[in-house]
């Protein structure tokens, strides 16, 4: 305790904190709480607060807590272990921030990513995605990706997935097509990654896919003139 706190012993712990809510907890509530969760059980498990060390940095701790009561039930004494967590607390923030930013990435694309399982149903997609193709990610949930690529494009994809996904983990950019909920047709350029699960099995795909009909149309416009 003396050591995670910044003092060079228990006893330098021992006599220098006189006010344990105000000089070890960074929130002084946090210690008031503790004993009110201790008046209504006899322990307190994993309680996460702040601790203030005796250089004045904050840590995250975990508490374990067991209070000790008189033959009246009053609380009297409270025995417990305090570990520090700060760098879980630190990497789950940061793991939080790149979580945020790949989120707002994902979002804020005007590509359309998607993801699916082994099977080819789609699990997640992103705004851009939904809106080339107009479905709801609700819709989309109930389809495969062969539901919306039309057939003569199914077994060279299942080509690429099988021949490049699979073994090196990615498809080269390839073009196909995409047929939207209203029944049209628009090309599209895409690449496909694989997803693989804890056990390193393959679990299923994420990909992005370009609308390419204005590239289609200054391609056929610049061929009109040659």
């Amino acid at each position: 305790m003396a050591r995670i706190l910044g003092y060079d012993s228990p006893e330098e712990l021992m006599n220098s904190v006189s006010n344990i809510g105000k000089q070890i907890y960074a929130d002084p509530g946090q210690r008031d709480n503790t004993l009110r969760l201790l008046e209504q059980s006899d322990s307190v498990s994993n309680y996460e607060c702040r601790f203030r060390r005796k250089d004045g940095s904050i840590i995250w701790g975990v508490l374990q807590v067991r209070g000790f009561r008189d033959t009246a039930g009053r609380l009297i004494r409270t025995e417990g272990l305090l570990e520090d967590i700060s760098e879980r607390k630190q990497a789950l923030e940061s793991l939080r921030a790149s979580e945020k930013k790949f989120r707002e990435l994902y979002e804020g694309s005007r590509d359309g990513y998607a993801m699916t399982d082994i099977t080819g149903r789609f699990i997640e997609c992103n705004s851009a995605f939904c809106e080339m193709t107009g479905y709801t990610v609700e819709k989309l949930q109930t389809l495969t990706y062969p539901d919306i690529t039309p057939e003569k494009h199914h077994e060279t994809e299942r080509e690429l997935l099988k021949n490049q996904a699979l073994k090196r983990g990615y498809t080269d950019v390839y073009e196909t097509e995409i047929i939207k909920k209203d029944g049209t047709v628009f090309p599209a350029e895409s690449r496909v990654h694989l997803i693989r699960n804890e056990a390193g099995e393959p679990a299923g795909f994420w990909g992005f896919i370009r609308d390419i009909s204005e590239k289609k149309k200054l391609q056929a416009e610049a061929m009109l003139q040659v």
